[in-house]
């Protein structure tokens, strides 16, 4: 007869506390294992998380069309999507367009140039430069960039409230 298997969820106040189980009910044995903490535990969605990545935009100021995603969480982040809206201070929309701009629509971010991000080791930077930048004619006024890494919230990171910077550029 094999043992039954047991699955046991602990939360972070258990940590460090000793936890003693049969091994096997027929012949009585018990095995006892202490619950140590390698590494800060973030929960996030009621799941425990000992090591998450952390996608954090950067953006100059004023925005140069480039465009960065650090992680500066503890483990590699998936595959994810960052966004960059644009509109004129106290309206909707309002930024001009050029030739170039297809390839950063995507359906599921509307309004929005999506440009995919590698899986990123912790401590890296993602970098890219949006190819249309150079070709845009701003008429005066204040423009303000929002940016957003893992848009869409694909990523499971320790920190979801850092993953929105904003920046602008005006044009006298």
């Amino acid at each position: 007869m094999s043992s039954p298997i047991l699955k046991i969820v602990l939360a972070g106040a258990l940590l460090g506390a000793s936890l003693t189980v049969p091994a096997a009910a027929e012949k009585a044995k018990v095995k006892t294992w202490t619950l140590k903490q390698a590494q800060p535990m973030k929960s996030r969605a009621g799941r425990l998380t000992a090591r998450a990545p952390d996608l954090k935009p950067i953006v100059k100021s004023p925005f140069n069309g480039v465009v960065r995603v650090k992680n500066v969480g503890s483990a590699t982040s998936g595959i994810s999507y960052v966004t960059v809206n644009c509109h004129r201070r106290g309206r909707r929309g309002g930024c001009p367009e050029a030739r170039g701009m297809g390839p950063y629509e995507n359906p599921a971010y509307p309004n929005k140039a999506t440009i995919k991000v590698p899986k990123l080791k912790p401590g890296k930077t993602f970098t890219h430069k949006l190819s249309f930048w150079n070709s845009l004619s701003f008429g005066p006024g204040i423009y303000v960039f929002t940016v957003i890494a893992d848009d869409g919230n694909k990523v499971a990171e320790t920190n979801e409230g850092n993953n929105t910077a904003g920046t602008q550029l005006v044009v006298p």
